[in-house]
């Protein structure tokens, strides 16, 4: 896979934004617009063990909070959390449902959805140049493992079958 870099002025680090998933063709034109597909790809919708490399050696892992709705897929959130990348929640909401999930495992920031914000987190981001390691609460990120869900969901279920 070709990877896009761009070197910024002033930064030692290279910028590199990757989009996987569907319905990206209305992002991919405005990135076109914006003369940002050197640093830009997007990727389209991929089987699980394709993006989960890319997830943990990525130095942090966007995840855009909608305005709407109060959920979230606890398995999504799982394989970001728990890949050892720092995650960005990037939302309108002060406390969204996705932020207020990340502050017991500590393994990402929410970032205003603001241009200055983001600006701010990007220049703090390529400063460095370097990847920096959450540090995790591990047994925090363990309660949104899909296998220990639904092992909990199956010893409620032997529990009422017994009774």
């Amino acid at each position: 896979m070709n990877y896009l870099n761009r070197q910024i002025d002033g930064l030692s680090g290279t910028l590199q934004v990757l989009f996987l998933g569907q319905d990206l063709a209305r992002l991919s034109d405005y990135a076109t617009k914006q003369s940002v597909n050197d640093v830009v790809e997007f990727l389209g919708q991929k089987q699980r063990t394709t993006p989960l490399p890319m997830q943990r050696n990525a130095h942090v892992q966007l995840r855009f909070e909608p305005n709407y709705g109060s959920g979230i897929a606890t398995g999504k959130l799982y394989e970001y959390i728990s890949s050892g990348s720092l995650v960005w929640f990037i939302s309108l909401q002060a406390r969204s449902v996705a932020s207020r999930a990340l502050a017991e495992p500590r393994t990402g920031v929410r970032i205003q959805a603001s241009r200055r914000a983001i600006s701010t987190a990007i220049h703090e981001l390529l400063s460095t140049g370097e990847k920096s390691t959450p540090d995790t609460n591990s047994s925090a990120i363990g309660k949104f493992d899909r296998y220990l869900i639904a092992k909990t969901l199956l010893d409620h279920v032997a529990e009422l079958k017994s009774s």
